[in-house]
């Protein structure tokens, strides 16, 4: 069985700006990505699993998390010290 191409939230995030030629708030866009309070309030859709909307949850906010959380190692420019006097 062939199994299609996945693309991360982070290339969908280039291909919207790709296709709205920039013109993306992405902040905007990450709070979306991350919003459910008004799909919890709604009816579950036919066919949907009783766990299928905490998983898609769940991915939204790990993913996007990840795009959000800095490095787990510590960067070697963090040893700059900026001079601001």
């Amino acid at each position: 069985m062939l199994q299609e191409p996945r693309l991360g939230v982070a290339s969908v995030l280039t291909a919207i700006r790709t296709v709205c030629q920039g013109q993306i708030d992405d902040a905007l866009m990450l709070r979306a990505l991350t919003y459910f309070d008004d799909a919890e309030r709604e009816a579950a859709l036919p066919g949907e699993g009783p766990s299928d909307r905490a998983a898609v949850k769940d991915y939204f906010l790990v993913q996007v998390g990840r795009l959000l959380t800095p490095p787990l190692r510590r960067l070697r420019i963090q040893e700059q010290v900026v001079d601001a006097g």
